[in-house]
């Protein structure tokens, strides 16, 4: 009994296993709290509610990683003897001259939590990232440092440093079209016409609704008429395609040609 005393307080009176015993209860909690984030992030639905708290849960599991890498290391430095007050102090004098240096890094961390708090936008989210058209991305991920987008057209992934963050603007569930008829076609039947116009384009599985709002402008050859088309963000430019192609198409049923500008030109003879 006395030989097994002594091996069992040789044991745990080991630095080596006593870090290995930290690091194994540390990794513990760390699955078990990164496991009920990611049941969190995988929740189906779109509601705002759902959408703020896989942004939530995702941030979080970002924050996790360097909270648990710090106890664990603090841990086990206090396993092996070492006086981490003492350390603690030491580095918070360089810290703050660490701190100078790195003032980039505070502000992509202050950015992104003020992103979630102001609900600028969450996670699945569709973005505009850049000044062309195609630069529309959905919200992979929102860190501590960066925000994950991955473009609509080529699915390249990008990641933007939060401090610059403000430069993405968040896509509408809407587009527009405007279609210009002749000045010869009277203006109540335009209306018919593009109100049948409005309900087709409608009818597209891209499109959740969509509204004939009048005439927008009169133009050099042609009466400018706007439809407004609600529809989800990813599918904007499809749902656009979409109402341009029914909307020729209805016109030449109606065999109606879309104005356009034409120039003449006289030969002089001598």
């Amino acid at each position: 009994m006395d030989k097994f005393n002594e091996i069992h307080k040789l044991i745990t009176e080991n630095p080596i296993f006593n870090s290995l015993v930290i690091l194994i209860i540390c990794l513990i909690f760390y699955i078990i709290a990164r496991s009920i984030l990611r049941k969190i992030e995988n929740r189906n639905g779109n509601t705002k509610v759902i959408r703020r708290g896989r942004t939530y849960a995702n941030l979080a599991r970002s924050v996790l990683r360097y909270i648990f890498i710090t106890i664990t290391i603090i841990l086990i430095l206090q396993a092996n003897g070492v006086n981490v007050n003492s350390m603690l102090a030491g580095i918070g004098i360089a810290g703050v001259m660490v701190g100078l240096a790195a003032q980039d890094f505070m502000k992509d961390i202050i950015r992104g939590v003020t992103i979630i708090s102001d609900d600028y936008f969450a996670v699945g989210d569709i973005v505009k990232y850049g000044d062309a058209e195609d630069e529309e991305g959905r919200v992979l991920s929102i860190g501590i440092r960066t925000t994950k987008i991955k473009n609509m057209r080529n699915g390249r992934i990008i990641a933007v440093a939060n401090r610059n963050i403000e430069k993405a603007e968040l896509v509408p569930a809407r587009t527009s079209i405007t279609l210009p008829l002749p000045y010869e076609l009277k203006v109540a039947d335009a209306d018919k016409l593009l109100a049948d116009i409005a309900a087709k384009i409608a009818t597209d599985e891209n499109v959740t609704e969509c509204n004939y709002l009048g005439i927008t402008s009169l133009g050099e050859s042609a009466v400018n008429h706007l439809l407004v088309i609600m529809c989800l963000p990813e599918a904007r430019l499809k749902a656009r395609r979409v109402a341009y192609r029914t909307a020729l198409l209805e016109l030449e049923k109606a065999n109606i040609s879309v104005p356009y500008t034409q120039i003449d030109i006289h030969n002089k003879k001598s």
